[in-house]
């Protein structure tokens, strides 16, 4: 017989509390699960931070008859409730302590980790309120923020003439945020205005020389690669997918999401030969950490990318194979 032992953390409580796995699926660590707590039993909700399976009761941790069972594993929908509200919580005391700066972060980070999803609307009805508080106030990382909602028509109508007034506004002020977000704007509005691509250019290239930007970086290669508002030249576009390379790991702060793209591009450039000489073992390499990374990443083109990342990967280990099978 085994014996399911998982260890949780429970909310606002120091310490972390072994208990019996009596679900039919084994639990998983990260998963977030009601356990009874204290002489009363009172059920308290916490993560699972570690999984055990014994098979001799002398292994045990804690005799089985002294032992309390997880009440109930959550489920995505109660787990997606649970997080908004302690991210409510979390702004309640804030605000209990008039800590308007904290407020702000913490509608900054809300933007951040839920631009690629719809979060609870408890959540996007105080992000937005306080963005517009900051605004009014001056405050230039909430019209960087408010920008960003209004250019990828999140939680807000899309509305681009409302993203560059709030862009420009902040980038006037240096922003980093704000000058690649105009940038941005002006990659997207090329059929419209061709002359747009040069001022891109422009504000990318000093994102990357001012700040050391490491995603301006990568899409100035891309435009490299491209020929867009410069001349085609591969040579160059590696050579700035491999600065940006250098400034990801210098930087340990990279997003998922930017170490995926940045490392399909040079995967790409070893698959082909292209702006270097060609190698099929680093493309691959390359290729199988970029896949590794998006799965980290909650980008809205996730499948499309795994999917080419996977076509590559294929027709690499086909070219591979032939290579070996070519007599010497």
């Amino acid at each position: 017989m085994k014996y399911r032992y998982v260890l949780v953390k429970p909310d606002y409580v120091d310490g972390e509390y072994y208990y019996l796995d009596g679900e039919k699926k084994r639990i998983q660590a990260g998963q977030f699960v009601e356990v009874p707590y204290g002489p009363e039993n009172t059920l308290m909700t916490g993560v699972v931070v570690g999984t055990y399976e014994y098979e001799n009761t002398d292994e045990l941790p804690y005799p089985l008859e002294k032992m309390k069972t997880v009440h109930k594993v959550m489920n995505p929908e109660e787990e997606e409730k649970y997080l908004a509200d302690l991210q409510l919580h979390n702004l309640a005391d804030l605000r209990e302590q008039d800590d308007l700066e904290g407020m702000y972060q913490w509608a900054f980070d809300q933007v951040d980790k839920n631009l690629n999803s719809k979060p609870d609307s408890r959540i996007m009805d105080e992000v937005l309120n306080l963005l517009k508080i900051g605004i009014d106030e001056g405050n230039t990382m909430a019209m960087v923020k408010m920008g960003v909602l209004y250019s990828v028509g999140k939680w807000v109508y899309r509305n681009q003439n409302e993203a560059i007034r709030f862009f420009r506004i902040a980038a006037d002020s240096g922003d980093l945020e704000a000058t690649r977000g105009l940038a941005r704007y002006y990659l997207e509005t090329i059929d419209e205005n061709p002359g747009n691509a040069f001022t891109a250019y422009a504000l990318l290239t000093e994102c990357a020389l001012i700040h050391g930007d490491v995603e301006s970086v990568m899409i100035l290669g891309d435009m490299y690669s491209e020929g867009i508002g410069t001349r085609v030249s591969m040579q160059t576009a590696f050579n700035f997918y491999t600065r940006c390379m250098s400034e990801m790991y210098r930087n340990q702060d990279v997003p998922p999401y930017l170490a995926s793209l940045l490392l399909y591009r040079l995967g790409m450039c070893f698959k082909n030969g292209d702006g270097t000489e060609k190698n099929l073992h680093i493309a691959y390499e390359s290729l199988m950490t970029a896949k590794t990374k998006v799965f980290l990443s909650s980008m809205d083109n996730r499948d499309e990318l795994l999917s080419d990342i996977d076509k590559a990967l294929g027709e690499i280990e086909t070219e591979l194979n032939t290579e070996r099978k070519r007599p010497e």
